[in-house]
């Protein structure tokens, strides 16, 4: 998986700086990270169905899970 939780010497990292740094880690690299996205209709069904191999659907479950995870910071964030 790509989140994993961190505790360096103790302290607890800041929730602020986990989703700014995923967020500008995205928007940086998003042309390799979201590949995905930008192909056609028939490859990303392709993807989703594992004709490409488990690795493609491994790393779209991740990317998700990615994302959610920094939604769900920022939505605990606001409350």
């Amino acid at each position: 998986m790509l989140v994993v939780d961190v505790v360096v010497g103790g302290i607890e990292p800041n929730p602020c700086l986990f989703v700014a740094s995923v967020c500008r880690w995205l928007v940086q690299d998003y042309g390799k990270l979201a590949y995905m996205f930008d192909q056609s209709r028939d490859y990303r069904e392709k993807m989703l169905t594992m004709q490409l191999g488990k690795d493609h659907l491994k790393y779209l479950i991740s990317f998700i899970d990615l994302l959610a995870t920094c939604a769900e910071v920022r939505h605990r964030l606001i409350d």
